[in-house]
């Protein structure tokens, strides 16, 4: 909700935009948004079309964006998944899906975002911030607290307390040691798996269902190509919405919504050692424990909360090396 405040313009203003005409639709919109005829009013109806379908089981918010508004995708992915996400309910929004029109589930509302010119994205920041405040309200939770977020933490600050005392992460047992991964399943995703087979984990995918695909490695193209492949896939197969993230990013983004929100995701958290590593300055502890240990946390609140996670454990944190993984996911 900080996008039109000093935290959001200052930034834009060192980068060089038009801060006047971007503020100036801002304030355009926040005038339409008062407007007491829900119909006409382009916040307030966006939000009762949000918590609709969530309340009639379209909860999954499908977001339709030219390739210029891709970095708008990911603030408005975290703006509705940490906002509406708890209390068992919450909007789980889609963003980067590929075939979203070729797949027609029963489980989506569609939503284009188109824009006339590049300032009336301060428009748009408005529409949707009143949007999902109006949706959080309408769905009975609170959009501007996020209590699932700090389990995540405080779980990463037990694991790194006990790296500092042990000299290393106090990683359970896992279930399934490869040459090409190490497989570690909650106890949830055990138990649905009727019978051994951690490579099967996207079986555990039923109508209404969403997978949430949570990678702890450098961001690259090659990466983001092979996890769409990946989302295309599944959704020609199952016809469940898919989600992507960078960790330790989506923590922040949508961590909230998958321990908060409704128990309808099933959770691919991916891991690698680092091919060069550093330590953080005055701690007793490299940034690569710090990130798996982020991982790690999260896979615990994850497990708390009752949800489905399969936590895979990369020889090389390369995208050769998670293709292997999600290929055999994929095959199984």
């Amino acid at each position: 909700f900080s996008a039109l405040s000093l935290f959001g313009m200052v930034p834009a203003a060192l980068m060089g935009h038009d801060i006047d005409g971007v503020l100036s639709k801002g304030i355009e919109m926040s005038l339409a948004c008062r407007s007491e005829d829900i119909e006409a009013n382009p916040g307030v109806s966006l939000g009762a079309l949000m918590a609709c379908g969530a309340s009639q089981g379209l909860d999954k918010l499908a977001i339709e964006l030219g390739p210029s508004l891709e970095s708008f995708g990911l603030w408005v992915e975290q703006l509705v998944a940490e906002s509406t996400g708890k209390n068992g309910k919450g909007i789980v929004p889609i963003v980067g899906e590929p075939l979203a029109r070729a797949v027609q589930p029963t489980d989506r509302v569609h939503v284009s975002v188109d824009l006339p010119t590049p300032e009336a994205i301060g428009g748009e920041f408005m529409r949707w911030e009143i949007a999902t405040a109006a949706a959080g309200a309408l769905l009975g939770v609170n959009p501007f607290d996020e209590p699932n977020v700090r389990q995540a933490k405080e779980a990463t600050a037990s694991l790194l307390e006990a790296y500092k005392t042990n000299g290393h992460l106090p990683i359970r047992q896992p279930d399934l040691v490869d040459p090409h991964a190490t497989l570690t399943l909650s106890e949830a995703a055990r138990q649905s798996l009727s019978g051994p087979g951690s490579w099967r984990v996207f079986t555990l995918l039923r109508s209404g269902d969403y997978l949430g695909l949570l990678v702890y490695l450098a961001p690259s193209a090659s990466i983001e190509d092979r996890c769409r492949r990946t989302r295309a896939d599944l959704a020609r197969q199952t016809g469940c919405a898919t989600m992507f993230g960078y960790g330790p990013r989506y923590l922040h983004s949508t961590g909230q919504l998958h321990k908060g929100g409704p128990n309808t995701g099933v959770f691919v958290i991916v891991t690698a050692d680092p091919d060069s590593d550093l330590d953080v300055p005055g701690e007793a502890f490299t940034f690569g424990v710090l990130e798996r240990a982020q991982a790690i946390g999260d896979y615990i609140a994850l497990e708390r909360a009752g949800r489905r996670v399969l936590h895979v454990h990369l020889p090389a944190p390369t995208a050769d090396a998670l293709a292997v993984v999600l290929d055999r996911l994929l095959e199984a």
